[in-house]
């Protein structure tokens, strides 16, 4: 009898696979899942899924048949379909998948042999449980579970390239979230060779189907991962690879994910060129296309962000805030903290570019509670984004302009701070320099809105410092800043008698020899020492001496009276 559930089990493994590497895949639905295939077709691959997924529920507690590595390379098989599909959460089958990691975890710590076929499978099945907690923002448990495979795989020297492969890219995923943008490339690198290596030994043509597929994700990951940190050309190259190799596989739907990657890093690319922002839009609608076709809503979801995100950088504000909002409420429902987090805040920003001021701080409101609730689920530089938008609202309120303006600096620089510093746990962020670079665009906004041009022209310099920021809207704004520099370079400067100089005499030739240059050139030769000795000696800021050399005003005393002229 046994031998009889293994053979079947083995014929039922293979037809599912071979079924679902078809063109016929195509034809699926979610809903199949949940309908048991009675619908479909005898020999379709919905109804071959499905006669696997009911011998295993009906098998869980076969001890005899839980010994076959099988059994649990075909769970693995299923669960993987389940993600791939976005189907819904099940308590049976998360119930099933927690009491097996579970039983596997005691297992390990056993001090017997265990079968390495068997453990090896059983260790894949952690990876699977891991997305799922992935999924749900439950990062530092799904770290601790991958570590505990990876340490299983290396103590009972198990050789396996697709699992290790499997383990090393759940964990570049989470690194990515958690901003640990280096680490997570290197993880999506090891785990692309590790896929390659896999395809390699792989003797069916389905197994190496599947292989290459995991390795064109693997690059996709590593793509959007440089895309983020601003490194959009080196994005581009990866994704272009990827999507290559999906090229002529049935995975439609990774092959519509990848174009999503590929959408977004072009619109990084574009600034405002509506051709490029065009192209980006095509693709972006195409892939859209796909995910609704198959009813899978969480990708429907993520397009429809991007969309709106191409909507707002080519102006089409009211377009791009209807997305936002579409996200946003979608991801309340469902309870993804992580994307109505991002539905906010590009909501925030068109409503504020569209002037409806009072919206858009109810909308950063809200973002600004979920980073309360779920502090693991979003990475220091995505808050550090939270507090440059936060800034934004606040820099486009009415009433008082001046302490609008400051109020946004503070915002703007606690941002930078966020960037610069450590972390709770004594490691340190990664520096985003892509984000790093928006913050000092704005306080460099800031500072020329408050005339504080030194500032601005010192927030200028470490921009252009930022040697791996590539997206154009960013350069584009960039260019904008420094005409108004230069446009305050050009303008005519009052110059005042010597006699007037409340500094020493060693001071006099320092003070009038920059009065007389352009505030850029200032800005770049001032020694920072001679600088904060003049702000020292009569107790004033950069922004006061910035003002005394642009206009040639008397500088105050420490007792804020004006100096006695020499005679």
């Amino acid at each position: 009898m046994i031998k009889d559930l293994n053979t079947e089990l083995k014929i039922l493994y293979q037809d599912c696979r071979k079924a679902m590497n078809t063109k016929a895949l195509g034809d699926f639905r979610p809903e199949d899942l949940d309908h048991g295939g009675a619908t479909s077709e005898p020999a379709s691959p919905q109804r071959k899924l499905h006669r696997l997924i009911d011998f295993l529920n009906s098998q869980r507690h076969n001890s005899s048949l839980r010994s076959n590595p099988l059994f649990f390379k075909s769970s693995c098989l299923v669960y993987e379909f389940y993600d791939y599909w976005g189907a819904a959460e099940s308590v049976a089958r998360d119930l099933w998948l927690e009491n097996e990691m579970k039983l596997l975890s005691k297992e390990l710590q056993r001090p017997r042999k265990i079968d390495p076929a068997l453990l090896k499978e059983r260790i894949r099945l952690i990876s699977v449980y891991a997305n799922g907690l992935y999924r749900r923002g439950q990062y530092e448990k799904a770290l601790t579970w991958l570590g505990i495979g990876e340490d299983g795989l290396k103590e009972h020297n198990i050789s396996s390239p697709s699992v290790a492969g499997g383990l090393k890219y759940i964990r570049a995923k989470i690194k990515r979230q958690q901003g640990y943008y280096r680490e997570c490339e290197y993880l999506f690198a090891e785990a692309s060779c590790c896929y390659a290596e896999s395809a390699e030994s792989r003797q069916s043509e389905e197994g190496r189907l599947l292989a290459e597929q995991k390795n064109a994700l693997a690059l996709g990951g590593l793509a959007r991962s440089k895309a983020r940190r601003g490194k959009s050309m080196e994005a581009q190259a990866f994704v272009q690879a990827a999507r290559t190799k999906l090229r002529l596989t049935p995975w439609h739907l990774n092959r519509a994910h990848l174009d999503l990657i590929y959408a977004d890093i072009v619109r990084t690319l574009a600034g405002t060129d509506k051709k490029k922002l065009g192209e980006a839009m095509r693709v972006a609608r195409q892939a859209l296309v796909v995910f609704k076709a198959t009813r899978h809503q969480r990708l429907v979801y993520n397009a429809t962000f991007l969309i709106g995100l191409i909507h707002y950088y080519s102006g089409d504000l009211a377009q791009a805030e209807a997305a936002a909002r579409k996200v946003s409420r979608h991801a309340a429902k469902t309870k993804n903290i992580r994307w109505q987090w991002n539905g906010l805040l590009l909501q925030a920003r068109t409503q504020l570019k569209m002037g409806q001021r009072n919206l858009a701080a109810e909308s950063l409101a809200a973002a600004e509670s979920l980073l309360q609730d779920a502090p693991e689920n979003i990475s220091p530089d995505q808050r550090a984004e939270c507090l440059i938008i936060k800034g934004e609202v606040l820099a486009g309120m009415g009433g008082n302009r001046k302490q609008h303006y400051e109020n946004a600096e503070t915002s703007f620089r606690a941002a930078v701070k966020i960037l610069k510093k450590g972390r709770a746990d004594g490691s340190f962020v990664e520096l985003n320099q892509k984000t790093l670079g928006w913050a000092y665009l704005n306080l460099m906004d800031s500072s020329l809105q408050l005339d504080n041009y030194v500032e601005a022209a010192g927030y200028f310099i470490r921009l252009r410092a930022l040697d791996e920021v590539e997206p154009k809207w960013l350069h584009e704004k960039a260019a904008e800043m420094k005409a108004r520099l230069d446009d305050f370079r050009d303008a005519p400067f009052v110059y005042i008698e010597e006699r007037q100089l409340p500094i020493k005499d060693q001071e006099k030739d320092l003070v009038r020899k920059y009065r007389r240059r352009d505030l850029l050139q200032t800005a770049l030769r001032l020694n920072t020492n001679d600088r904060d000795r003049i702000g020292e000696e009569r107790n004033i800021s950069d922004t006061t001496v910035g003002r005394y050399l642009r206009e040639g005003e008397v500088l105050p005393s420490r007792r804020g009276r004006k100096p006695k002229r020499e005679r």
